[in-house]
């Protein structure tokens, strides 16, 4: 489905520098009217979301998110809010990226207001993938990777998974090959071959979950107790996570550094999204009952 949109309803000139993540390029397969090999570009900028399975924000965290990969920005939305868009930016505990059965935001499994129907956070690496030339959403995959010893954050996408949707916009330049004009078309369904000269996605990402309990344990003893074993099973030290992209020979890839297993809880606080300012990461599963690594909960 292509339609013609207006997406300057989403902008809010709050900040205007480009965000400076890993952004690598290289020959893209040939396309009738394909892109050039030296024009396409591939940035990609994690962030801490709302847990899709439950978060009622999620949506209007998704929204921020393609407003701010668009522009270059580094947050977009209201930052009282856990729709509020924030890239990740330095280390991280392993408790900010725990999804949960129970309410929780960033760790805190008391929080409060506007995050008391949360369910967690997943890190998510969003992409902006732009050429003056034409590629299509199917050309896409998604690689993830570990530095833990057993690798429990690695999965992937391969090229065919990806589709045109809301949270996969596809942008056509129009005849004048020049974004920002009346003649921009903005896909957000149908065939995933549709050429395009630019794909906004608010990204592929995994996290570890608590679902199952320890038998007596409060609902924050269960995140604590979650964050601490994954800690150990990474050998008690920092450990990453890289996603890339890759569509036709060109790739663009971001690394999150998990430094700790948890951060200090503050049951009276609620919790902000400024706590998300930290590092680039995957996720995946994890038992608390058995203690046992599952697989991951990813998106």
């Amino acid at each position: 489905m292509a339609v013609r949109r207006d997406w300057s309803r989403f902008i809010v000139l709050r900040h205007s520098h480009w965000l400076r993540w890993v952004v690598a390029g290289g020959a893209l397969a040939s396309l009738a009217g394909a892109a050039s090999a030296d024009s396409l570009k591939i940035v990609v900028v994690p962030s801490l979301a709302p847990n899709a399975y439950g978060s009622p924000s999620f949506a209007d965290y998704q929204a921020n998110a393609l407003h701010a990969l668009q522009n270059g920005l580094t947050s977009y939305g209201d930052p009282a809010s856990p729709a509020n868009y924030q890239s990740i930016s330095g280390a991280i505990p392993v408790s900010n990226a725990i999804v949960t059965g129970f309410g929780s935001w960033m760790g805190n499994a008391d929080a409060s207001g506007a995050y008391a129907n949360e369910y967690g956070n997943r890190v998510t690496f969003g992409v902006d993938i732009s050429s003056s030339g034409k590629f299509s959403i199917s050309q896409l995959s998604f690689s993830a990777a570990s530095s833990d010893p057993a690798n429990t954050l690695g999965f992937g996408y391969v090229a065919g998974s990806y589709n045109y949707s809301s949270g996969y916009v596809g942008i056509d330049y129009g005849a004048d090959g020049l974004k920002g004009g009346v003649d921009d078309i903005y896909i957000t369904g149908g065939p995933g071959d549709q050429l395009v000269n630019e794909i906004v996605g608010r990204g592929s990402g995994n996290s570890w979950a608590v679902y199952s309990a320890d038998a007596g344990a409060t609902n924050q003893e269960k995140i604590d107790i979650a964050a601490n074993a994954i800690w150990t099973n990474a050998l008690s030290h920092s450990f990453t996570f890289t996603g890339a992209y890759s569509l036709g020979g060109a790739t663009g890839s971001a690394t999150v550094v998990f430094d700790n297993q948890k951060q200090p809880t503050d049951t009276q606080a609620t919790p902000l999204p400024g706590a998300a300012t930290a590092g680039t990461v995957l996720l995946t599963m994890l038992g608390l009952g058995a203690r046992r690594r599952r697989r991951g909960k990813r998106v």
